[in-house]
């Protein structure tokens, strides 16, 4: 219950240096939906968490959501899913009650997933660039 209000007061605190202000609360929210997303539709990663990481990569903020992967995301094999091929693995259900996916692709300037043991939903926000 916790764990997306902490995620917000991360992000925002990740931002605040370092983008504009309309791009600070774009970023907040696409921390919220990844988290949300990671709550409600994965596993935690082997030790019970869900991870959260904030880097500057090529100029851009750079967010990253960690889970243990959905219960089918182990038998895929891993590997790196553009942003495209991620939303066509959301399945058409998924897409009819879950937005955030489609919230991240919509705001961010880039982003994917990785599946390696684990997952990552990563996005960006180039702030020289503003939104895209």
């Amino acid at each position: 219950a916790t764990s997306v209000p902490k995620a917000r007061r991360l992000a925002e605190e990740a931002a605040a240096s370092r983008l504009p202000s309309t791009q600070k609360d774009d970023f907040v929210l696409m921390v919220s939906e990844a988290v949300s997303n990671a709550v409600l539709h994965a596993r935690p990663m082997a030790d019970g968490r869900i991870g959260l990481s904030f880097e500057n990569h090529d100029g851009a903020l750079r967010g990253v959501v960690t889970d243990g992967g959905s219960w089918s995301s182990t038998a895929s094999g891993g590997g790196s899913w553009s942003a495209a091929e991620a939303e066509r693995a959301a399945g058409a259900g998924a897409r009819l009650h879950h937005y955030g996916l489609s919230i991240i692709d919509t705001l961010s300037s880039r982003w994917g997933v990785t599946v390696d043991g684990v997952t990552n939903v990563w996005f960006e926000v180039d702030a020289k660039a503003g939104r895209i």
